[in-house]
């Protein structure tokens, strides 16, 4: 994999986005994009939002309105994103064990931007 590190935050609370992607960006180095899943947003312009800008992590809620977690996931493979680089809410999650084969990481919210970090194996700079 190449050195770039685009991280893609995704939930439909707005303040926890931007938190997130702050501290993706001051403490971990990252380039951090995000967005705010509300009613207006479907799952193509996640795809191609994806697609536009290289990503190569995801950070995502799992109930969002017009998609879930798990359809995240599903497409960030499609798309040639390894498992081990999507975190995944799991506080609402159906199928958790389907997804969890495949490698995908879990987290309860609140969570600590460390937990993140130790799980994408980052080191703050």
């Amino acid at each position: 994999m190449s050195d770039f590190k685009n991280i893609l935050i995704i939930d439909d609370d707005h303040n926890l986005v931007f938190l997130w992607r702050e501290a993706f960006k001051e403490l971990a180095d990252f380039n951090a994009f995000s967005i705010v899943a509300t009613i207006e947003i479907e799952i193509n312009h996640v795809h191609q939002y994806i697609l536009d800008r290289n990503i190569n992590y995801i950070l995502t809620d799992y109930a969002m309105p017009n998609f879930n977690g798990g359809e995240i996931a599903r497409l960030a493979m499609s798309l040639g994103i390894p498992p081990a680089n999507i975190l995944c809410n799991s506080g609402a999650i159906q199928n958790k064990e389907k997804l969890e084969k495949l490698g995908i990481g879990f987290f309860e919210k609140p969570m600590r931007i460390e937990k993140a970090f130790e799980y994408f194996n980052i080191t703050k700079v």
